[in-house]
Formats: C-alpha cells, sequence, structure tokens
C-alpha cells in the first residue's frame, strides 16, 4: 500500500514543507474524526439508503490528495489527506468537501 502513494521525492518535499502547515494540520486532525461523523449523519440523512463497508483513513498524503477513493489490492478505500486539508480549505464548515467525499463512495456502489 505504501508504494501506491508514497515515493523518497514526496516524502522529504513534505517534510520540508511541513512546518507551514504545522499548526493548522494539528488543528484539523484534532477535529476531524467529529466534523467528518456529523457530515456523515447529514449525508445518510438525505440518502438513507447508504451503506458503506468502505474503511475510511486519514492520514498525511504527503501532497497527494485532499480526500480521494483508491483501490488498493482489489479493495476500495476513502482517504482524507490532513495535509493537503491544512493548506487549502481556508473555509470554516468542511460538511460540503465531506459530503462530496462520501458521494464517490455512494456513486460507486450504484455503479
Amino acid at each position: 500500500m505504501i508504494k501506491a502513494f508514497y515515493s523518497d521525492k514526496s516524502f522529504l518535499k513534505a517534510i520540508a514543507g511541513f512546518s507551514a502547515i504545522e499548526e493548522v494540520y494539528h488543528s484539523k486532525n484534532k477535529r476531524l474524526s467529529k466534523d467528518l461523523n456529523s457530515s456523515m449523519e447529514s449525508f445518510i440523512a438525505t440518502f438513507p439508503d447508504f451503506k458503506s463497508e468502505t474503511p475510511i483513513y486519514i492520514l498525511h498524503s504527503l501532497g497527494r490528495f485532499n480526500g480521494a477513493t483508491r483501490d488498493l489490492n482489489g479493495k476500495s478505500y476513502l482517504m482524507f489527506g490532513v495535509d493537503l486539508m491544512a493548506k487549502y480549505h481556508n473555509w470554516k464548515n468542511d460538511t460540503p468537501f465531506f459530503h462530496h467525499e462520501l458521494f464517490h463512495v455512494y456513486h460507486e456502489k450504484l455503479f
């Protein structure tokens, strides 16, 4: 799984740039599970047939994505890259972003 995301180049670049996002990274990471769970509840209220067995991972993507679905070894995963969320998400509410990513999972099951 590691090779699918990381390379020496991306690792070194992420380490070099981490101090610029560190404070926001820790803040986002601290509240991400709570915010995601709240967003999941409102998503399910809109799409009550949403039943996902897709594992969700919260990680440092080393500059690869803020949110993404990825197939690894024949299994689909929903992943949130806190590093790019910290870098680019300057809005107060991540719910629309989470709904967007959850919709990818919902959509995947329909097609």
